[in-house]
């Protein structure tokens, strides 16, 4: 039986799909209506609707709540129920796969859910669409001023806030210890003394050469496993380039991927820098073969491969499951360390009927008590600083990692409004350079593609 934590694994990972489906996503089949099961209703609230109302209640307002199949905030969503009997949480689930098509179909009809789940870098496209109900009115000034600057920064558009963020998150390389002692290798245990990735790589070949596993990075965790995923793969490209470079120069946009205006990727994703990373990213798959080209459910925790590129959930995936020591080093990195952040997060309709309970429901699953009882329970980096204080595990390592990636090297996706299409074509092309085209070609096809694109959103 899986434990929680490694159905959150799952969770995300599968998640992770539904950022590399096409822009054009409306065009297919809408998915079926998710259904609100017996089941469903059950592990998601703490009692069924009474058989009469409330004593003090004029009505029962039922808001509906929209994710993807998982546990996110249950723990939330009974505590509601139970502080506010007036209100009901009714869950809607959908397969993974399937919840960004279903966002962007229902969102926008007349009868949307009133509470949508969702993945961070999406605020942007999905406020610019009108899909998201703004929440500056609703959230005090002592929970705004609490939360920190890369969350409020993602889950704002043009200047006004859409969500008060859920998680925040980082990368890091986990490693099974029982292959690095074998190979003799002592993996950094702080991001001042981190690997270059090719000191990574010689690390990979080693544990390869003496067979003590299949491969020394295992494959994406995130969708199916293919290389490409630009929340993980497009790092590389970053850590290439240098925020301390003079503004204009190709160091300096080869670290943002984007220009300040977001109308451009032309001479951020393509720069001599970019291209020299991704040469590198390529021969990890076609010189080195250290890493595969094809996905392999759960191959760090299995033993096929020693090393793996992953978000802090894993570290409870590993704790409730690994039969192997294991610990965890900073992302390697050429000129800067770099790691993406950004994680699910909540949001309100904004067509829903019920704005003010709505908004008043996601206040509450965001406030100091629910965000340190989903840290606790999710091992999670929290979105508000005070929480951050509180979470020792933290501070001690193997979680320091996380903690001080988040702060040295963190920064968020690209923003754009256009993040879904960006998202899309930036791993189509990491993906076909993984699997041998030629990076210089390849990209310059992506900004062309994509310049058009983020020229709409700049007038």
């Amino acid at each position: 039986m899986w434990s929680k934590r490694k159905l959150r694994a799952a969770t995300f990972a599968a998640l992770a799909l539904m950022l590399v489906m096409s822009a054009c996503a409306e065009e297919e089949a809408a998915p079926e209506e998710p259904a609100e099961t017996a089941a469903t209703a059950a592990a998601t609230t703490a009692a069924a609707a009474p058989a009469t109302e409330p004593e003090g209640c004029a009505e029962i307002i039922t808001l509906r709540l929209l994710r993807w199949q998982g546990d996110t905030l249950d723990i939330a969503i009974a505590d509601y129920m139970e502080a506010e009997p007036c209100v009901e949480i009714a869950v809607e689930e959908v397969p993974f796969g399937q919840l960004y098509e279903k966002i962007s179909i229902v969102a926008t009809s007349d009868d949307p859910p009133d509470i949508l789940l969702y993945d961070g870098p999406f605020t942007q496209s999905y406020a610019e669409a009108g899909m998201l109900l703004p929440l500056d009115e609703y959230i005090s000034d002592e929970h705004l001023n609490d939360i920190l600057e890369a969350t409020r920064s993602e889950h704002s558009y043009q200047g006004v806030l859409y969500s008060p963020g859920l998680e925040q998150s980082a990368m890091a390389l986990f490693y099974n210890k029982d292959m690095t002692d074998a190979a003799g290798i002592e993996p950094p245990q702080n991001i001042a003394d981190a690997w270059t990735w090719e000191e990574a790589v010689a690390a990979f070949q080693k544990i390869q050469d003496e067979g003590i596993a299949e491969w020394g990075l295992a494959p994406s965790a995130f969708g199916d496993g293919t290389p490409g995923f630009a929340y993980r793969d497009l790092i590389m490209t970053r850590s290439m380039g240098d925020p301390n470079a003079a503004m204009g120069s190709s160091a300096y946009q080869t670290f943002w991927a984007l220009s300040g205006d977001g109308c451009t990727v032309d001479g951020y994703l393509n720069t001599p820098e970019a291209i020299e990373g991704l040469e590198f990213y390529a021969k990890m798959f076609n010189e080195w073969e250290i890493t595969p080209k094809v996905g392999i459910p759960n191959a760090l925790l299995d033993g096929t491969a020693a090393f793996g590129l992953e978000p802090p959930f894993v570290a409870g995936v590993l704790e409730a499951n690994a039969d192997f020591e294991w610990g965890i080093t900073p992302v390697p990195y050429f000129n800067t360390p770099f790691t993406h952040t950004g994680s699910v997060t909540v949001g309100v309709s904004a067509k829903t009927k019920y704005p003010d309970e709505a908004a008043a429901f996601v206040m509450f699953a965001t406030n100091p008590e629910q965000s340190k009882k989903y840290s606790d329970n999710y091992q999670s980096l929290p979105v508000r600083q005070s929480i951050l204080d509180q979470q020792t595990f933290f501070e001690v390592y193997p979680q320091s990692i996380f903690a001080e990636s988040l702060a040295v090297a963190g920064q968020p996706r690209p923003p754009t409004p256009a993040f879904t299409q960006y998202e899309q074509i930036v791993t189509t092309a990491l993906g076909d350079i993984a699997l041998g085209a030629d990076p210089q070609e390849t990209m310059d096809r992506a900004v062309a593609e994509l310049d058009p694109i983020l020229a709409r959103y700049c007038g």
